[in-house]
């Protein structure tokens, strides 16, 4: 009898599918695709429908949908004709719920207009806001920041949390004003959502927050430390950790100052960790930073930051002491910044060696008065500060005239190879804050265009591979007439730039160059093609193995291996692990098989496939941490 069931149902199935295959599955009929009339049909049908009847319009909307995602013409076309749709009134109320649903998936900045209206209907906010928060524009910021002011209760936490992952600046004090609105879900969600900036100025406001806070605040400190784990990584530790150490009061919660303890524990040397732990010397190594975190926490350190003055806390800032040194930050970085950074700047100046600490300091302040003198120390070469100093002009310097200018002439006047490599890309990272890609080398073209030397093959071939590194037309264009020049300095500096681009689009020549044995092209391929895009994994790990294949020394079929880690699919892991009794690539092999396991969406679902190769990385890794990391791998921690 069930028997007879089973294929009455599958009959029933099988019918319904066969009637109106395109209508019930989304598939189009005819294989997959729908006529010309049938996707006119869906377009006329579909702004008159209504939640609860006939589906069959989005089914085809559905599919010319996917199929415009792969043009950027019709793609561009289909999200024009959706975004007009939304804004005519005979468009019903369920559709344009569905139009906007349609383009989060395709639509592009052009429809930001048309959508922004939908932010302050309860019913399409959602729909609206997730759209503008893909697109990140600063028209599309703005509808945000507009719309926060005019929405509360759910709807506003939903806008709030998407300027906080757009990490919009504008937006940043009002949102600390919403941490004591009088709806306890909107203050709740505010403090979360401050917690999703990792930038120096939320750094700062929490650390204002935290100082002024004398008594256990969950939302404030959960915050705190989420912000303080973006800024380390980042690379603005001072700063992390400054918020961090005002965790280990004790009035603060469990959590907060589990978290302050650990990372004071961080801190510490391992002569200082040994000592803490030398009383549980029998104790298994992996206990010992609890067992030290747990006698950290016992102790009241009765930390005052009253009564001292610059003077005082600078000797704390520049003394051997760690901790007096860490607190020394803390309290510099709660000041008045023009305060902070004129006392700094002038006792940097006085000094015949300049402080390392205080360099460090003014970079972290972004205190624009120190860009001269930065660029000073810099032009000094000596490595220890020089580093320092263009780490600080990369954090301070804006995208505009004065400073790209400054660092520019920097770049000229330094002949040492390995410092002139480091400026040029300081000068690309300054230049990427402009959100204009298409015009971030316009400043330094037009400065060079403005320069006596510009005719010279010298100052050409000097500048051209810095320019290499902002990748816009207008720099390929000067790169394309030196790569064709007699001269073979300009020739050669082309392919330097080339090599410098920051992205893919030219790793076609770069491959030309690369497949006829040089290697700094190869290089060059290998890291391009790596780099995050809407390429396949698969696609780019045939490139990459063909890149692989090529490489005529040890470094390179490292390097590929190793940006293999960036590769993430099933047939990535399976290649590495060829190279796991490979002496010269196994340890770069475990590296990267571990960094693909790290991943939970390619490991979980290939646990059996995952679990004889992180054994086998954990036999033959050397490095302590990467066995570690394998095994957690292994056990889905």
């Amino acid at each position: 009898m069930r028997y007879i069931q089973i294929l009455v149902t599958l009959f029933f199935l099988t019918s319904v599918l066969t009637a109106n295959d395109w209508a019930t599955t989304g598939k189009g009929g005819s294989a997959g695709n729908l006529t010309t009339e049938e996707i006119q049909q869906a377009w006329a049908e579909m702004p008159r429908w209504n939640a609860g009847t006939d589906a069959k319009a989005l089914f085809a909307m559905d599919w010319i949908v996917i199929r415009a995602t792969s043009d950027p013409a019709t793609r561009q076309a289909t999200a024009g004709r959706l975004a007009e749709l939304l804004k005519s009134p005979e468009t019903t109320a369920s559709a344009k719920k569905f139009i906007l649903a349609k383009l989060y998936q395709i639509g592009t900045e052009s429809e930001v207009a048309a959508v922004v209206p939908f932010l302050n209907n309860p019913e399409t906010v959602d729909d609206a806001r997730l759209f503008l928060e893909r697109i990140g524009t600063a028209e599309a910021r703005q509808g945000l920041r507009e719309a926060a002011g005019k929405l509360e209760g759910r709807a506003l936490i939903g806008v709030m949390n998407s300027l906080s992952l757009l990490e919009d600046a504008d937006f940043l004090e009002t949102l600390s004003g919403y941490t004591t609105s009088a709806d306890k879900a909107v203050a709740l969600a505010a403090w979360r959502a401050l917690g999703n900036y990792g930038s120096d100025a939320a750094g700062r406001l929490f650390l204002r927050f935290l100082q002024a806070e004398k008594g256990k605040n969950v939302p404030l400190e959960s915050g705190a430390i989420r912000c303080a784990i973006l800024l380390k990584e980042r690379g603005n530790a001072y700063l992390a950790e400054a918020i961090l150490d005002q965790m280990t009061f004790s009035y603060r919660g469990e959590a907060a100052r589990q978290a302050g303890w650990q990372a004071r524990w961080d801190a510490m040397s391992e002569a200082d960790q040994k000592k803490l732990a030398q009383e549980w010397k029998n104790s298994p190594e992996t206990a010992k930073r609890w067992v030290a975190y747990q006698v950290l926490m016992k102790q009241d350190f009765g930390r005052s930051q009253e009564g001292k003055g610059f003077p005082e806390w600078l000797k704390s800032l520049e003394s051997d002491n760690v901790q007096a040194e860490k607190e020394a930050v803390s309290f510099f970085l709660t000041q008045p910044k023009d305060a902070v950074g004129g006392f700094l700047l002038q006792e940097l100046q006085g000094q015949k060696i300049p402080s390392k600490k205080i360099v460090d300091l003014l970079a972290r302040l972004k205190y624009y008065n120190a860009i001269d003198t930065l660029v000073n120390l810099a032009r000094k070469g000596e490595p220890e500060i020089y580093e320092v100093a263009i780490s600080g002009l990369r954090g301070i310097c804006d995208a505009d005239e004065p400073d790209l200018e400054r660092v520019l002439k920097l770049y000229l006047d330094v002949q040492d190879v390995k410092q002139k490599d480091l400026i040029s890309r300081t000068i690309a990272a300054i230049a990427e804050k402009n959100p204009e890609k298409a015009r971030r080398a316009d400043i330094l073209l037009g400065f060079i265009e403005k320069d006596g030397r510009k005719a010279e093959v010298a100052f050409q071939a000097e500048v051209l591979p810095m320019l290499g590194r902002l990748g816009t037309a207008k720099v390929f264009e000067k790169v394309e007439v030196a790569r064709k020049s007699e001269q073979e300095a300009l020739q050669n500096a082309a392919w330097q730039a080339l090599c410098n681009w920051p992205n893919a689009e030219h790793a076609d020549l770069l491959w030309e160059r690369a497949a006829a044995g040089d290697s700094a092209a190869l290089r060059a391929y290998i890291r391009v093609i790596t780099i995050p895009s809407e390429r396949s994994a698969e696609a780019v790990l045939a490139d990459l193995q063909k890149a692989f294949a090529k490489a005529d020394s040890v470094e390179n079929r490292q390097l590929a291996l190793a940006r293999a880690s960036a590769v993430r699919c099933k047939e990535t892991v399976a290649w590495a692990a060829t190279f796991l009794d490979d002496e010269a690539l196994s340890q770069v092999a475990c590296q990267t098989i571990v960094e693909l396991a790290h991943h939970r969406f390619l490991r979980q679902p290939n646990k059996a496939f995952f679990e004889p190769i992180l054994e086998k990385v954990k036999a033959v890794s050397k490095d302590a941490e990467i066995q570690q990391r394998a095994e957690k791998a292994r056990l889905g921690m």
